[in-house]
């Protein structure tokens, strides 16, 4: 009698693992269904298991469930906050306790207030805001601003994958009252341990030679500014410069 019921017993789990399987199976089909449906009428964007979250921050939120495997760097974001906000991912992680993901990104900024309708891409979907505008501090290792002032200014980027690419272009009207190193602010910090740099940047005086700048970026890992150095073996500093000088910085980096 007692082997019967094992046996039954036996018989039953293995049933209901043999459905398990067939419901997991239909969930991933209906899912991929509703990826290829939503790829006919929104190109380039995918719907995930899970389209709400809760705002957490200017520039992130949370989701139910671990969803990190979605969110890899450089993925492109498309959600409803007051409004469709887009944006890139630059980070992603899943607290087992509280069973929420939670999503870092830069691009538009969130509101207090839900996230719901999000999307994901990782191609290129025609109504996705490429290029971001952003504040690019200039300011020095030590000092304060004082009446620091600068015209014409204006920064840009964007990302593709883990590389951001910024363009930076400004007029220091007012040195202020800034010392040591020059720096200029950059809109994430370049990822840690990471030697490469691309690109180039410099500082001209009002008037100069182009092949003769004052001095040329330098993007070190782990930091959310670039400096510059005068010359191989110095960085750039503040007392270098002059009224009118011009920040130009076309450079790109890893996160």
């Amino acid at each position: 009698m007692d082997h019967d019921i094992d046996d039954l017993l036996g018989k039953l789990t293995e049933e209901i693992i043999v459905l398990r399987s067939q419901i997991a199976l239909l969930e991933q089909q209906e899912h991929k269904h509703v990826w290829l449906m939503n790829s006919l009428t929104d190109p380039g964007w995918m719907p995930l298991p899970v389209t709400t979250g809760n705002f957490v921050s200017a520039n992130s939120f949370t989701m139910a469930g671990d969803l990190t495997a979605f969110f890899k760097v450089g993925t492109k974001v498309r959600l409803i906050n007051i409004g469709t906000k887009f944006n890139y991912v630059v980070s992603s992680s899943y607290n087992i306790g509280t069973g929420l993901t939670t999503v870092n990104v830069i691009g538009d900024v969130f509101t207090n207030a839900a996230i719901a309708n999000l999307m994901i891409s990782y191609s290129n979907p025609p109504d996705f805001q490429t290029i971001f505008s952003y504040l690019a501090t200039a300011t020095g290792s030590g000092g304060s601003a004082g009446s620091y002032a600068e015209d014409n200014a204006w920064a840009i980027y964007s990302m593709r994958d883990r590389e951001v690419s910024v363009t930076v272009r400004k007029r220091i009207t007012n040195l202020g009252s800034w010392s040591g190193d020059v720096r200029i602010a950059l809109p994430i910090s370049t990822v840690s341990g990471y030697p490469g740099r691309f690109g180039h940047g410099f500082v001209y005086a009002q008037g100069a030679n182009i092949n003769a700048p004052k001095g040329i970026t330098s993007t070190s890992s782990g930091f959310a500014y670039t400096t510059f150095f005068k010359t191989i073996n110095a960085t750039l500093q503040w007392s270098d410069l002059a009224v009118n000088d011009w920040f130009y910085i076309d450079t790109r980096y890893v996160i």
